[in-house]
């Protein structure tokens, strides 16, 4: 059954209990508090048993799956519904690295349909909060053959072939599938990717689990990694108050940085939009009925709603889209 009015679609988070998470996404971003380490909150997923359940308006209840069966294009819009159907393209996830995460790799489209008959992850981070010492590793910092790795893995000392970062709230990291990669301790990041759930874990720095070591996928990832260097993986931009600026532009997805201290029109274009809230409140006006946005919050914007105001005296937003 059709919905009677398209309008901007709220979730409900899900929380993902990690070993490397933390507190911060209850204390920095709004989530209900647990007891347990929190690693990641999932805002917009269709990942198999990880469909977001819609909480605002007339749909409140459904699951974004069930949502697009029922809308089709209307939702995703007629190029993107003809691309993927009903498997929305996109996962937005928010991350609280309390400790560094393991040393990993995400195989792209070909070695995961290969390998686990599933989609490939390439992702993106928008630095939210960084501690005074926090680090990424991202990507090869000159080309190596697979013996060369094989040997750092098996040392221990794979991090010192790997790009090291120190990040800054803003910063911007673009991370293609098949790029090994680390978060280190002290992040909290807006993730956006690919709708997948693959990843192959390289090295865990000898961490245990309920007392056991994690699984490691040594054998996976060396297959699907990239051994050499990549340049760029950090995205430079200029913020221009009430201004939409483009930041990433990749076959995937597309992601513009938005600081708002005033109100700006946007064309919903015929594709579905998604607004990540990263400071402040915004409000958007759909023929005068008013949806906020506050940090830490996300909004899908429907393919076919109307077009809308976007209005704050001081807000920052991520746009994202494919």
């Amino acid at each position: 059954m059709s919905l009677k009015k398209l309008y901007p679609l709220k979730f409900t988070p899900i929380q993902q209990p990690k070993i490397w998470g933390g507190d911060l996404l209850h204390r920095f971003l709004n989530k209900d508090g647990r007891d347990e380490p929190i690693g990641e909150s999932w805002e917009i997923s269709n990942v198999d048993n990880n469909h977001s359940v819609i909480s605002n308006g007339e749909a409140k209840g459904k699951t974004l799956h069930e949502l697009i069966l029922d809308e089709k294009d209307r939702i995703l819009g007629d190029e993107v519904y003809a691309t993927y159907g009903a498997d929305f393209p996109i996962l937005i996830k928010f991350l609280d690295a309390k400790v560094q995460l393991s040393i990993q790799v995400h195989p792209n489209d070909k070695w995961a349909k290969e390998l686990e008959n599933g989609r490939g992850k390439t992702e993106m981070w928008y630095i939210m909060h960084a501690e005074e010492d926090a680090n990424l590793y991202l990507g090869w910092k000159k080309d190596l053959s697979k013996e060369e790795i094989e040997k750092a893995l098996l040392e221990g000392n794979v991090e010192n072939y790997l790009q090291k970062f120190n990040p800054k709230k803003g910063d911007v990291y673009y991370v293609p599938a098949t790029t090994v990669h680390s978060i280190g301790k002290g992040v909290v990041l807006a993730e956006i990717q690919q709708t997948s759930d693959i990843t192959y874990r390289l090295f865990d720095f000898n961490r245990k689990e309920k007392g056991e070591p994690r699984d490691l996928h040594i054998e996976k990832g060396l297959k699907v990694m990239n051994p050499n260097f990549i340049p760029d993986l950090k995205k430079e931009y200029n913020p221009i108050d009430n201004q939409v600026v483009d930041v990433v532009d990749e076959e995937y997805f597309c992601m513009k940085f938005i600081s708002l201290t005033d109100t700006i029109e946007v064309e919903t274009k015929q594709t579905f939009q998604i607004y990540i809230g990263i400071s402040g409140t915004s409000k958007f006006d759909v023929d005068g009925e008013i949806t906020e946005l506050q940090k830490g919050e996300t909004l899908l914007i429907p393919a076919k709603m109307k077009d809308f105001s976007i209005q704050s005296e001081s807000a920052e937003l991520l746009c994202v889209t494919t």
